[in-house]
């Protein structure tokens, strides 16, 4: 159903110029923007100097108690699908407008890069380049602290998480494929380590960087996939799932047979299919007219569209599905929660996806969404401690649960006041983001939350 929107940016996407470098030492080499090497070796690497607490020093006994206190939350950010933290202390993010931008904890936010695009993930690399996931072209791309960057990968079915090894590499979800690649950022060589999951969307990996995590955007799986000591990669296997998760969106396919339509939620339609013994909606199987395509080309996101379709005419707004920039019509969400209260249950008549169920939510005026109901294990960022405990936010309902090293049942780490909550991330020591505590983007409202769990993030020796 509807996409929420995401608050407005006061950088206009027509400006060109580049703001400061965002490392505090301006020598660093820019070589990640140049030649490259063959993907068996080591990518070049810099000298980026980390602030982050030394993990070795962390007492992994009994874990920190839940829920986590909110010890801050802060106004005026981007509202970004994700973010990063510069080594000085600057909050790396995109706004609405597909500008790159930074913004010191309490300061005002600077233009870095123009026009990049609809970005998902991102992780900075060993030498200070920013390493950013763009949905809309479906490519990876690589942004050199000048601002100048170049497209290391496309032709990626909607690249979403990214991470980055302790050897330099990127590791990359590939949505709407089921799969995760491994990138060498020097010249886009990559191999795919994984695959058959379910709309996989943030990665991270273990404290020792053998294993990757992955969150499972719709099933509430969080899958692991491990290298052995020669460097070579099993299987993909699920970890652990978060509550209700496993089966899907569990009343998208519900009563359903295998082919008909369904929805994720955040109008993510597709089509019921088999999936571990029951049935899940699978939203890279989707029925989109051609004709709701056609309308947004040429035009930009949240750009007022219409178009018709088997004898009937619809408008709405131009937004990404699967990657592309599709006119969704959504004006019977509304309608559907006439007269009713937030929380009350709604249905709506989904061109994509036929007939959905949800929750009436208010953003200014009562909308009718699917997948809020706590069960749709819409899983989004995820990152781990430095203990290895897993954490991981579910994307409509504002929880954080955290996962055992081991993994097993999941614990609530807190309920956040947010129905849009993407990514996750430690501070980093300086900018008065503290290395001690998580930052939780909030895209709905452009606030970052600020956590104390009790554990730092695992080692790094770079951002």
């Amino acid at each position: 159903m509807r996409k929420r929107p995401e608050p407005t940016s006061n950088i206009s996407h027509r400006q060109v110029a580049i703001g400061t470098l965002w490392l505090a030492v301006a020598a660093m080499s820019l070589g990640g923007c140049g030649g490259g090497t063959s993907s068996g070796d080591k990518p070049d690497a810099g000298p980026f100097g980390g602030n982050r607490p030394d993990a070795a020093r962390v007492k992994c006994g009994t874990p920190p108690s839940l829920p986590a206190e909110l010890s801050a939350t802060l106004t005026g950010f981007t509202g970004s699908e994700d973010f990063a933290f510069d080594a000085a202390g600057n909050l790396v993010s995109s706004d609405s407008n597909g500008n790159l931008t930074r913004q010191p904890r309490d300061g005002a936010m600077q233009l870095l890069a123009p026009n990049i695009g609809d970005m998902a993930g991102m992780r900075f690399l060993p030498n200070g380049d920013l390493v950013v996931a763009v949905v809309d072209t479906g490519s990876v791309v690589r942004i050199a602290p000048s601002g100048s960057h170049k497209t290391i990968l496309s032709g990626i079915a909607y690249p979403n998480g990214v991470e980055v090894g302790d050897d330099g590499f990127v590791y990359v979800t590939e949505h709407e494929a089921g799969k995760l690649r491994r990138i060498n950022p020097d010249n886009g060589e990559f191999t795919v380590i994984g695959g058959n999951m379910m709309n996989p969307n943030g990665v991270s990996f273990s404290p020792d960087y053998r294993t990757l995590y992955i969150a499972s955007f719709g099933s509430g799986i969080v899958y692991s996939v491990t290298a052995d000591g020669a460097g070579s990669w099993g299987s993909v296997h699920e970890f652990a799932r978060t509550p209700g998760g496993g089966d899907g969106v569990p009343a998208a396919c519900q009563g359903a047979t295998a082919g008909q339509r369904c929805s994720a939620g955040h109008h993510q339609p597709g089509l019921c299919q088999a999936w571990d013994g029951g049935l899940v909606c699978d939203t890279s199987r989707r029925q989109i007219p051609a004709a709701a395509v056609t309308a947004c080309t040429g035009s930009r996101q949240f750009d007022s569209c219409s178009f018709a379709d088997q004898g009937t005419n619809y408008s709405g707004e131009c937004e990404h599905i699967a990657g592309t920039l599709t006119c969704y019509p959504h004006a019977n969400e509304v309608a559907a929660c006439t007269g009713k209260t937030p929380g009350d249950s709604c249905q709506v008549d989904d061109l994509f996806s036929g007939q959905i169920s949800g929750h009436c939510q208010d953003l200014g005026q009562l909308f009718c969404f699917s997948g809020d109901s706590g069960e749709a294990g819409m899983l989004d960022g995820l990152t781990v401690d430095a203990c290895g405990f897993v954490y991981v936010t579910e994307y409509t309902v504002g929880k954080i649960w955290r996962f055992a090293p081991a993994g097993g049942p999941p614990e609530l780490v807190i309920d956040l006041d947010s129905s849009w909550i993407p990514n996750l991330h430690w501070g980093v020591g300086v900018g008065g983001w503290d290395a001690d505590k998580l930052y939780v983007m909030d895209r709905d409202l452009g606030r970052v939350f600020e956590l104390a769990v009790g554990n730092p993030e695992k080692r790094r020796v770079y951002p």
